[in-house]
């Protein structure tokens, strides 16, 4: 007979806690983009540079990106508001003495948290790869931003691991396998002395693009500069076309690029951080590891929260003080600091990539544990 009471308070917790964090993701997605996002796009319509179906589409595309910023953040806020007001208005008492464990409680709630953990997945994995290039390629061709410095640059090496070449691509933002690519700059190395290498050699070309028949560069309108061993030109030659030999790995890494690293969902990064060890490239693969990484704590995040927001907003009945709001308020900017902290912190390698992606949850989890300890302390004094 126990059985029946159950499923209604399961689905009472689950309804309850849902439309809270939808509520709450609606909110924290309003802060977030009102105070310059939206600005640029109402100016834009009132200026006459973009119209109200334009600024629209705007709106829309930017929402993936955002959701995925707010939804933890609202997961955790709307826990602790919610079982607060079940802890002031006498309901969360009322299910623990009719035999209620805390933790059957708290399971319908963790329920909510996996299923916002699955919207964010979906937005991060299907959505937001879609929509962030077309949302940047919209918003430039109005002249509301501007193109964004999309430079390519891979660093050839030798079989000793000395720099080789090192290739520059000014203009790689409409790419297209093939296609023509402007503002090359490659600058050739060779062994100097017995420790390190030197610069011998410069080229600039207007255009150029790969020739997969002969495995390089076909460079054209360019410019060759010789380097003597104390780096002064010689030689200066224009050309009309030539070639740079590389391995494919550039062209690789190009095509697969098109969509920012940043913007790809995880088997694209996966797969660009492979193509980026077999290259050599490996200044950047703890940024990017750390960033595939995220994609699987981030949405985990939303979990956590459900429960630590559920336990951090139970409070003493009839109580006056503010404590889990306060708390709660702390650990959204505790959490939205360390995120960006955590990417800057991946380029310079100094932690395991895996760790440093863990860092935002962890200090978070581990504030919200010391809050309820702390909690308790003061509500049983």
């Amino acid at each position: 007979m126990r059985a029946l009471p159950i499923k209604v308070l399961d689905r009472y917790l689950f309804s309850q806690m849902f439309a809270v964090v939808a509520f709450g993701v609606l909110m924290f997605t309003i802060i977030w983009l009102a105070p310059e996002k939206l600005f640029k796009w109402i100016n834009a319509m009132f200026t006459g540079t973009a119209s109200i179906s334009q600024v629209g589409m705007l709106f829309l595309l930017e929402l993936p990106a955002t959701l995925q910023q707010s939804i933890p953040l609202a997961v955790l806020f709307s826990a602790i508001f919610l079982f607060r007001r079940f802890s002031l208005n006498g309901e969360l008492i009322a299910m623990l003495s009719h035999g209620v464990t805390p933790q059957r409680v708290l399971l319908p709630i963790l329920s909510v948290g996996i299923l916002w953990a699955g919207v964010h997945a979906l937005f991060q994995e299907a959505i937001t790869p879609w929509s962030n290039p077309l949302k940047d390629r919209l918003s430039q061709g109005l002249g509301i931003t501007k193109p964004k410095d999309e430079n390519f640059t891979f660093v050839e090496r030798d079989a000793s691991g000395g720099i080789e070449k090192f290739l520059v691509i000014g203009q790689v933002q409409h790419y297209r396998q093939g296609g023509w690519l402007q503002d090359f700059i490659v600058l050739y190395y060779r062994p100097f002395s017995q420790s390190g290498t030197r610069l011998s050699r410069i080229v600039r070309a207007k255009y150029g693009r790969w020739n997969p028949a002969v495995g390089a560069w076909q460079l054209w309108n360019g410019v060759g500069y010789g380097m003597d061993t104390e780096g002064v030109y010689r030689d200066v030659q224009d050309f009309r076309q030539t070639w740079v030999t590389t391995s494919p790995k550039p062209n690789q890494l190009l095509r697969v690029s098109r969509v920012r690293p940043l913007d790809m969902n995880f088997l694209s990064l996966n797969k660009y951080l492979s193509l980026l060890k077999e290259g050599g490239q490996l200044q950047d693969v703890s940024f990017y590891t750390a960033r595939l990484y995220q994609k699987l704590t981030l949405p985990v995040a939303s979990v956590v929260f459900a429960v630590l927001g559920a336990l951090l907003g139970m409070e003493r009945a009839r109580a006056s003080k503010h404590y889990s709001l306060t708390m709660g308020v702390f650990l959204l900017l505790v959490y939205s600091v360390t995120v960006p902290f955590s990417n800057n912190l991946a380029g310079l390698s100094l932690l395991p990539a895996w760790l440093v992606a863990w860092i935002p949850l962890l200090i978070v989890s581990g504030l919200g544990l010391i809050f309820i300890r702390f909690k308790e302390g003061l509500l049983r004094g």
